[in-house]
């Protein structure tokens, strides 16, 4: 049932209301059957706040092909609305309430200004909507007739009291600044044109307003605006919004609890302690890192991990709580009870007001969200009561949407846009609700995209692998690639594109490292091997290069090691060469055995490269030297023994033939 506040205000209004001299009746929506786009009449403005002996102003565009001379704008204001259930069937035409007021004018003698026409009331006409001091929600229908067509829409008229409210709707808007964005190989992140756009749009709504709000941060997006020149401006307007409000996040990546839980991923302090680091890097304020704010359930143990974290504020979507039955919306924080004897402040953000924010929303979506507001502070008005809005991550609404309801929230003498930490200064026990205690709905939340837990364990296994090879590349941009990975509104695909981007940066290093492969030879027993080893990872590497050879001895510091030996080499320069001090251990003519080579990171992590090169030793040692030299000698005594010998026999021969002849 109704408050007695309410119903105090709705005897108010049958009594001070003069009924027109038509009879009461419910109006009937107009015959749209043969609308077409292009015949639709559309609100580009309109007065909101009716202050007492105010006027109003409505300026509508007309639709094509209107006919000016015959064409009829009618606008009817209804009794006001009694209850929020009544002023949703409004915007459908329904429940409209008997007639206070009917104007008609001729197009033709509107104010005009290329298709748009003004049609004003004046006080005098307003008349009987002025008789309400106490303040109420009235429908209005503004409807073009006397064309081929009947083309209309359903606004609302927001009568203010005539005296200033002592305590205003608390209003906490929680917009989420976030955008699409794209990965280049090297890791940098830019948003795309179409985002900025709209980043351009939300802030420039918020700031021109002036209002308080808490921004819910996509810290990722706020990353890749950082590194774009052409997002300063986005970037300065975020500051000027966070130093006047608040600022939030729900982890560097815009993080789901569940799915990080679903995944056995233990990463949610991380997410928010890079996202607190980074806000406080670029924007220069600090994360209220004890506030949640979400537009989408979260479980128990979702909430569990928050406050094991440091969580003591949650504000979440209406589903995420148990239902209770009210007469009237509660507009006041509360007690969430975990179910492990831990309670936490806590508040509803509005189902309702957030899903009106939609991509498609205009000017009369924003004045229908400025009048439901209205609604709720008439359910009790002049008591301290608040409100959470938090529309969808998602949702991008134009400018036309954002900056009427920026600009009506700001004028307006009953609301009052405060953070979240304002939200909470709401007393239930001084706003006419009563102090009550929550839980949250039983079973597990489903996450819009689960994450796949190996795959992201996988990728950050290879970015140490890199910090086991260097120091001097900075690996930061793709940690936060594997946090933004595990964010929310992504599907398989955009996960595993953006781990795709950190494996393809560990390969570029530990794939582009190699040893030349050539032959050596060794004529000495004692010897260089040269090596060559190519780095094309385009940084600076610390590596360990193991030598293994059974036929070799390895030079370590003036002692000799046999078999194999490591050396810590720094590939500072596309190529390094690498002088390998080497004994041979069992020498011979034309030996000829393999040299393993492997390079690989100094905690063994990681394997760059593993090659074979073939070593020709041609060294002799001493003792054969001095053999051959003896061998050598004893053949050429040998030799000149038989010399001297075959010189002797043929002179004997000489002479013997020499007598033979002489005889004869």
């Amino acid at each position: 049932m109704l408050s007695l506040g309410l119903l105090g205000v709705v005897a108010l209004l049958a009594t001070a209301w003069p009924r027109p001299s038509m009879a009461a009746t419910t109006t009937t929506a107009p015959d749209r059957s043969n609308a077409t786009e292009g015949t639709t009449l559309e609100l580009v403005s309109q007065t909101v706040w009716l202050q007492a002996g105010g006027s109003v102003q409505v300026r509508v565009v007309l639709p094509a092909r209107t006919d000016r001379t015959t064409a009829r704008l009618a606008v009817t204001v209804h009794r006001p609305v009694t209850s929020r259930t009544q002023f949703d069937a409004t915007l459908e035409r329904q429940r409209l309430g008997s007639t206070v007021l009917e104007v008609t004018r001729p197009i033709a003698e509107l104010p005009s200004a290329g298709d748009e026409v003004t049609l004003t009331l004046g006080p005098e006409e307003l008349a009987p909507v002025h008789a309400s001091v106490g303040g109420a929600v009235l429908p209005m229908t503004v409807d073009l007739e006397g064309g081929a067509t009947t083309t209309g829409f359903v606004s609302h008229l927001v009568r203010v009291p005539d005296s200033t409210p002592t305590n205003r709707l608390q209003v906490s808007w929680s917009p989420t600044v976030t955008a699409p964005v794209t990965t280049a190989e090297d890791g940098a992140r830019r948003v795309s044109a179409e985002g900025l756009e709209q980043l351009r749009t939300l802030v420039g709504a918020l700031g021109t307003a002036a209002l308080t709000t808490t921004l819910v941060l996509d810290v990722d997006v706020l990353d890749a605006l950082d590194s774009d020149p052409e997002a300063a401006d986005v970037v300065d307007a975020l500051g000027a919004l966070a130093r006047r409000g608040q600022v939030v996040t729900r982890g560097y990546g815009d993080v789901e609890p569940g799915a990080l839980l679903d995944a056995g991923l233990d990463d949610l302090d991380l997410q928010r302690s890079t996202a607190a680091a980074t806000v406080s890097r670029v924007l220069g304020v600090s994360v209220d890192e004890s506030i949640w704010v979400d537009d989408v359930p979260v479980d128990e143990r979702g909430v569990q991990a928050l406050v094991d974290g440091g969580t003591t504020t949650v504000v979440l979507d209406e589903t995420s709580y148990r239902p209770i039955t009210r007469s009237i919306t509660l507009a006041s924080p509360f007690s969430l009870d975990l179910g492990d004897g831990r309670r936490v402040e806590a508040a509803a953000a509005d189902t309702t007001l957030g899903a009106r924010f939609t991509d498609d929303a205009d000017q009369l979506d924003a004045t229908h969200l400025l009048a439901e507001l209205a609604v709720l502070y008439f359910d009790r008005p002049g008591q301290l009561r608040g409100v959470a809005m938090v529309p969808a991550a998602s949702s991008a609404p134009s400018s036309a949407f954002l900056e009427t309801l920026a600009a009506g929230l700001a004028s307006s003498p009953i609301l009052q846009t405060v953070t979240v930490t304002g939200l909470f200064d709401v007393d239930p026990e001084t706003s006419g609700d009563t102090p009550l205690v929550r839980q949250l709905v039983e079973g597990e939340a489903s996450p819009e995209s689960p994450i796949d837990g190996d795959a992201v364990r996988a990728a950050r296994a290879g970015l140490d692998d890199l910090s086991s090879l260097t120091t001097s590349l900075d690996q930061a941009p793709f940690d936060r690639l594997v946090l933004a990975s595990e964010g929310r509104g992504l599907d398989v695909a955009d996960r595993q594109g953006l781990l795709d981007v950190v494996h393809a940066r560990v390969r570029s290093v530990t794939t582009n490292v190699v040893v030349d492969h050539d032959s050596y030879r060794l004529t000495a027993r004692d010897g260089v091997i040269p090596l060559t080893i190519t780095n094309r990872s385009g940084t600076s590497l610390t590596v360990a290069l193991d030598l293994a050879a059974d036929e070799l001895s390895f030079d370590e510091g003036g002692s000799d090691v046999a078999g194999s030996t490591t050396q810590v080499v720094e590939l500072r320069d596309v190529q390094t060469s690498v002088q390998i001090q080497v004994s041979v251990r069992a020498p011979g003519a034309f030996l000829t055995f393999p040299l393993t080579v492997t390079v690989r990171s100094l905690d063994d992590r990681v394997v760059l490269s593993r090659s074979t090169v073939t070593v020709r030793s041609t060294a002799v040692s001493g003792v054969g030297v001095a053999l051959s030299v003896v061998a050598l000698a004893f053949l050429l005594l040998w030799w000149g023994r038989e010399w001297r010998r075959g010189r002797a026999r043929r002179r004997d021969r000489h002479g013997v033939a020499t007598a033979t002849s002489g005889s004869a």
